[in-house]
């Protein structure tokens, strides 16, 4: 009975010790790399351009485990995709981003525009009037999936 009770205990002390572990460990990577992260993120999606004049737009940071990323819309009615994409391209010359030619498939068009390991993703449906922007950090801790 004693040696169950013992077992016990070590499993639930191991498990509390775990958890706290985690804990701080998210804590430390959020304050040590993650913030100034999305510090980078938002700067740059306050520094796009605006496609038309009269453009409303809105962001929100998404959280993984411990990675963050940002979510963002820009609505622009009058502007097509056409415009919009060389608008974005003329925008990747000018600010040293390496430009892909954007890709056409799930009925819209699929942008990136990447600067070290940071890349803007770019995505408008043909018709649509909201241009969608997620810009992301691939550093290690995106890339070990947490």
């Amino acid at each position: 009975m004693k040696k169950e009770s013992l077992i016990s205990a070590i499993t639930v002390l191991g498990i509390l010790f775990l958890s706290v572990v985690i804990y701080f460990g998210r804590a430390y990577l959020d304050r040590a790399f993650v913030q100034d992260n999305v510090a980078e993120m938002v700067y740059v999606y306050k520094s796009l351009p605006s496609i038309e004049s009269e453009e409303k737009n809105s962001y929100v940071i998404k959280q993984r485990i411990v990675s963050k990323f940002l979510k963002g819309e820009k609505f622009a009615p009058h502007t097509s995709s056409a415009e919009g994409l060389e608008f974005f391209e003329r925008y990747a010359a000018l600010n040293k981003y390496d430009y892909k030619e954007p890709l056409f498939y799930d009925g819209g068009y699929h942008l990136d525009l990447k600067k070290g390991d940071l890349v803007v993703h770019v995505y408008h449906k043909e018709g649509d009037t909201l241009w969608k922007i997620m810009i992301i950090k691939y550093d290690w801790i995106w890339n070990l999936g947490f």
